[in-house]
């Protein structure tokens, strides 16, 4: 959890490394319950509550990385009350589309070689169901 004066947010790597240098970040801004959530938990239910069978959809930021260099990030709806097997689907759903998207910009090379690797690992991801 990172705390920026009176702006608390929880980082959580959902998917990573995959392949070896690709990962997947949610960051999820907390309000004063969320916090109190997370400093009265068991480390086993940290994301119970906040991000899997939440009782109330949030707003929050999906972000890619490669090598630990965040270079792709998008706001998300996280839907409520869904478990992990089906948030993790939704997920993966929300961000490939999104990749996809990006992938038509007119990206400088450099970059559209980073979005294709992020792209194909979340397709692979996405294929695979693990």
């Amino acid at each position: 959890m990172l705390k920026v004066q009176g702006s608390d947010h929880l980082f959580w790597r959902a998917m990573g490394y995959v392949p070896a240098r690709i990962a997947v970040w949610i960051y999820v801004p907390l309000n004063a319950a969320d916090v109190d959530h997370l400093d009265n938990c068991s480390p086993a239910d940290l994301l119970e509550g906040l991000i899997f069978d939440s009782h109330r959809e949030r707003y929050v930021t999906v972000g890619v990385a490669e090598d630990n260099r965040l270079f792709f990030e998008r706001e998300w709806l996280l839907p409520g009350g869904h478990g992990r097997p089906q948030l993790r689907k939704e997920l993966l759903r929300f961000l490939l589309e999104a990749l996809m998207l990006a992938r038509d910009q007119d990206l400088p090379l450099s970059r559209r070689e980073i979005v294709d690797r992020a792209s194909q690992a979340v397709h692979e991801l996405a294929i695979s169901g693990s």
